[in-house]
């Protein structure tokens, strides 16, 4: 899979991140890069602890990275995450979550696919 294919399987911004990354090559790179980001692994854990300011400091660097790469649905979704949060909303945090937790394991997924 090319890293503009990627791109559109994920909803993804393909034309922004190569204005970041301007060598194609290189986005496959960055993206295992940010897979090793443990952003996402503290959000999931401290929603379900109810710790709101822990996850929203890992919603918040979530939501930097993600744009960082555009990866659009993800950066999105984690911005959602994160105004829930800075109004210590819980509960909607953890309506958002689930989606947040598919786009990611989308890119997961198709991540292994890139060349």
């Amino acid at each position: 899979m090319t890293p503009e294919e990627f791109y559109n399987e994920i909803g993804g911004d393909y034309s922004e991140v190569t204005r970041r990354i301007p060598l194609p090559n290189k986005i496959p790179r960055f993206i295992k890069m940010f897979l090793e980001d443990k952003n996402y692994q503290e959000l999931k854990v401290a929603i379900e602890d109810e710790n709101v300011d822990n996850a929203f400091k890992a919603a918040h660097n979530l939501k930097g990275v993600s744009a960082n790469l555009a990866l659009k649905n993800l950066s999105e979704q984690a911005s959602a995450i994160t105004e829930a949060l800075r109004n210590g909303d819980m509960a909607e945090a953890k309506k958002i979550m689930p989606s947040v937790t598919e786009s990611y394991e989308k890119i997961a997924t198709l991540a292994g696919e890139l060349a």
